[in-house]
């Protein structure tokens, strides 16, 4: 049986606390630091599929 992966964009959510990882990135850098701090967070949560994609 084959199963459909569906690829959705990540959101960017609120509610996961203040804590900012500064980024050096060539472009959106606010984004970029945006998702990856989200990404941080998700992940010490243990919600890793959510991590992954906004990572």
């Amino acid at each position: 049986m084959a199963v459909l992966r569906l690829a959705v964009a990540a959101l960017l959510l609120t509610g996961l606390g203040g804590t900012r990882y500064p980024m050096v990135s060539l472009k959106d850098a606010e984004q970029v630091e945006a998702f990856y701090s989200q990404g941080i967070a998700l992940q010490y949560g243990f919600n890793f599929s959510e991590a992954i994609r906004a990572f």
